[in-house]
């Protein structure tokens, strides 16, 4: 974790030479803020806030995202403060998400003082949950040819089940079958390299996931 943090300092400073007073602030959020950022293949998602934003500005640091892609696979997206404080009714699952799990790098941390609203919420976490569906239904012809070979995709997207599932336990007051994430809890145990899975235990995995997708969109529905 050491080299990532390292990076991290690197990228940061890279912005703020190259940004000036233009950037408010850096925050850490996703798997390495949660603290399960074990592949080198995950992404290090930076959120970086903006007095102002625009295209030309952005160019000039294009070395530095470079490097820090390169180095690190950092993934910054680009928020101006004004645009941050007004985005909570749109993407109440990801700043749910992010408030609760996220490292401020540089300046004043923009995150905790966000008011979320969670009047959406259930709106798009169903739709988030139908999406990936029909997204391991697509990907399945091609997962069942070579299982080993695309079990990132099936990392990927029992992590960001169990994100959404944890969302959606909260939103019903704990009502959700804790079973239903045992799939995904496969799923991140595997991105951990805590279990090894054979072809045959990842088509299961891949098949349980998918049923369970399919329950608690089931069980969101009745409430």
């Amino acid at each position: 974790m050491a080299k990532t943090e390292e990076y991290l300092q690197d990228f940061v400073t890279g912005l703020e030479s190259s940004l000036g007073e233009n950037l408010v602030s850096a925050v850490l959020y996703g798997s390495a803020a949660r603290g399960d950022h074990y592949s080198p293949e995950s992404d290090l998602n930076v959120l970086v806030v903006l007095k102002e934003f625009e295209l030309d500005k952005i160019s000039e640091v294009r070395k530095v995202i470079q490097h820090g892609y390169k180095k690190a696979r950092i993934e910054p997206v680009f928020w101006t403060a004004d645009e941050l404080k007004n985005a909570s009714d749109v993407f109440p699952v990801e700043f749910n998400e992010i408030v609760n799990h996220h490292q401020a790098l540089y300046g004043a941390d923009p995150v905790t003082s966000l008011a979320l609203d969670n009047k959406n919420l259930r709106h798009q976490i169903e739709f988030e949950l139908r999406g990936k569906l029909l997204r391991l239904r697509k990907e399945w012809l091609h997962f069942s040819d070579s299982p080993k070979s695309s079990a990132g995709f099936l990392i990927k997207t029992g992590n960001s089940f169990m994100i959404l599932f944890q969302q959606a336990q909260k939103m019903t007051g704990g009502k959700l079958d804790a079973s239903l994430s045992d799939a995904f809890r496969r799923c991140v145990l595997l991105k951990k390299g805590e279990i090894k899975l054979d072809k045959d235990e990842l088509l299961e995995l891949y098949k349980d996931a998918h049923d369970s997708a399919v329950k608690i969109v089931q069980s969101i529905d009745k409430i």
